[in-house]
């Protein structure tokens, strides 16, 4: 696997999203050509320009950009999680998987908090269109929400030019205009709409994920909040067992023999990280879930630094740089864990659509949280739920009976 990932000349990251290569239909192209059909995503790019579209990231989201925006991060958990602990019972995807991540890459790209409900359905299209199982009237509907997303963040940009903020856009373009050779609007562009779809659509997955393995497993949770130390492994194993990135697309540009198969050229393939992820060579019981495993964090996840940096604030980078700021999101769920326990339940998560993608991400999917609530108390219960619940009463930890 490590061989197809560092070999670009053989092994094109081109069309790294697409699960299929054929053409897609005439009227879906035509929405599309609206747009601009050559902007770059960073990931199904090859060398060189995936190399000078990093190095601009690299230059302008720096350690120090992401260390400053820890403690709002924790500020955002916190008020999500006030927010629904209140009201006794929440959906754990709708009200915090999928705000939290967003809610801080937008803050780093300085974007207005009441577009992200729209931005967050617009990522989903954008992604949905890689995977072209719909019919062509549903696909025209995606390609339209990919266009509306590119115009979105090239209009922002070109704000930026007229008015520069202290956010990551205003800092990459101040780093292109300081470079020889600067790189073109619409491939700056590329990169505030990665971080938005990429970032939160996975993180989400993962924050999902991570619920999911613990409800499945409690005594992990007891061994949790009884030793805090042990959260970085489980948020590893987490992301060992449950990467949000399942895997990515390679075509061959040349005929070449990989294990022991002769591929020609042209051939497509998809490098699975699960796989690697649970090679028993490698990882002893590979299918446990176990936050003691020495060496978890040598799995393959090319988002791994910055996505166990966010579930550790849930909880208690360009591969490593993309994924930065959403995976420092990815740490609430800490918070989370720290404060509100999770006793009992088990899941089982429904298959997602990508193919290339793994975890809890629709509300259909995720257990509801039943919080009981007393005046001066809140002792969370985690309880299954696959349909919207019936009716029902929890007791809390002294006795009040709860709706």
């Amino acid at each position: 696997m490590l061989r197809v990932l560092k070999d670009h000349e053989t092994f094109s990251s081109v069309d790294a999203l697409r699960s299929s290569s054929d053409p897609l239909p005439a009227s879906v192209e035509a929405v599309l050509a609206g747009g601009w059909s050559e902007m770059p995503v960073v990931i199904d790019r090859d060398p060189p320009l995936h190399s000078r579209i990093r190095g601009l990231v690299t230059r302008a989201f720096t350690p120090k950009r992401v260390a400053e925006m820890e403690p709002r991060i924790v500020a955002a958990a916190s008020e999500l999680i006030e927010g629904f602990a209140v009201d006794g019972r929440c959906d754990i995807v709708e009200r915090f998987a999928w705000p939290l991540p967003l809610h801080v890459i937008g803050d780093l790209l300085g974007l207005p908090r009441e577009d992200l409900p729209e931005l967050h359905r617009l990522s989903n299209d954008w992604l949905s269109l890689f995977q072209p199982i719909d019919s062509v009237e549903r696909q025209i509907e995606l390609a339209q929400s990919a266009v509306a997303l590119q115009r979105y963040f090239y209009d922002t940009l070109q704000a930026r030019v007229r008015s520069p903020g202290d956010d990551l856009m205003s800092a990459l373009l101040e780093v292109r205009d300081a470079i020889d050779d600067p790189l073109s609007m619409v491939n700056v562009m590329g990169v505030p709409l990665d971080l938005v779809v990429a970032g939160h659509v996975t993180v989400t997955r993962a924050i999902g994920s991570a619920l999911a393995l613990l409800l499945d497993h409690p005594e992990q949770v007891h061994a949790l909040r009884e030793t805090p130390e042990l959260l970085p492994g489980a948020i590893e194993e987490v992301l060992r067992l449950q990467s949000p990135a399942q895997g990515l697309f390679r075509k061959t540009t040349r005929a070449v023999a990989l294990g022991g198969v002769e591929l020609p050229a042209g051939a497509r393939l998809m490098v699975h990280f699960a796989s690697a992820n649970c090679d028993e060579r490698r990882f002893a019981d590979p299918s446990a879930f176990d936050p003691r495993r020495a060496g978890v964090g040598r799995h393959v996840d090319l988002g791994r630094e910055s996505t166990s940096a966010s579930v550790r604030h849930s909880l208690g980078s360009s591969s490593r740089s993309r994924y930065r700021c959403s995976s420092t999101a990815f740490r609430g769920f800490g918070a989370t864990l720290a404060r509100y326990p999770v006793e009992s339940g088990s899941s089982s998560p429904a298959a997602t659509r990508a193919s290339y993608l793994c975890g809890i991400h629709l509300r259909r999917e995720m257990p509801s949280i039943i919080l009981p609530v007393r005046q001066h108390h809140v002792r969370p219960l985690i309880r299954h739920r696959w349909r919207r619940p019936p009716r029902m009463s929890t007791t809390g930890g002294g006795g009040g009976r709860h709706r």
